[in-house]
C-alpha cells in the first residue's frame, strides 16, 4: 500500500468535514450582553441573567460571570440540586456541569466558560451604571471585577 501524501490527507479531511463532523466544543458569538444596573448586583451572591444565559456571582474578590449554555449544543442549561449541590444539565445531549462549570458527565468535554464583566464606560454607547458581560471570549475562572470599584462609578 502506498504511503499517504498531502493531497490524499487533504481529501480525507474534506470528506470528513462535508460528511458533517461536528466540533466537540461550540463557542458563543462574541458580543456584549447588557446585564442591567450594577446596583441590582450589590449583595446578591447569585443572579441568573437568563436573557443573556449568564450566571453572575459574587465572592469576597468581586463579581464574575459564567455561561449557562451547553458547550456541546449551545443550548440553555437547566438546574437541579443533587445532594445539596447545584447541577446544570443539558436536556438535549445529557451533559452535566457542577456549580463551578466543570463537566461531571459528558458527552460535553469542555467546561462552561467564564466571561469578563465590565461597566458601561468599557462599552461603546453604553448607559452609565450598567453591567455588561463580554461573551464569546473566555477569561480564567479566577477573574473578578472588584465590586467596590463598580459601585463607585
Amino acid at each position: 500500500m502506498a504511503p499517504l501524501n498531502k493531497v490524499t490527507i487533504g481529501i480525507f479531511l474534506s470528506i470528513a468535514v462535508l460528511a458533517g463532523c461536528r466540533p466537540e466544543v461550540k463557542n458563543r458569538p462574541i458580543g456584549f450582553g447588557n446585564l442591567g444596573a450594577v446596583s441590582k448586583f450589590k449583595d446578591q451572591y447569585v443572579i441568573d441573567v437568563s436573557d443573556h444565559a449568564v450566571l453572575v456571582r459574587q465572592d469576597e474578590k468581586g463579581l464574575f460571570g459564567m455561561s449557562t449554555l451547553c458547550t456541546r449544543e449551545l443550548r440553555r442549561l437547566k438546574a437541579r440540586t443533587e445532594n445539596g449541590a447545584p447541577i446544570l444539565f443539558c436536556d438535549v445531549c445529557g451533559s452535566e456541569y457542577n456549580g463551578q462549570g466543570h463537566v461531571v458527565k459528558g458527552p460535553a468535554t469542555a467546561g462552561l466558560p467564564y466571561y469578563k464583566l465590565l461597566v458601561a464606560e468599557g462599552v461603546p454607547n453604553g448607559p452609565l451604571d450598567t453591567l455588561y458581560a463580554h461573551v464569546g471570549i473566555p477569561v480564567p475562572e479566577s477573574w473578578r471585577l472588584p465590586f467596590p470599584e463598580v459601585a463607585s462609578k
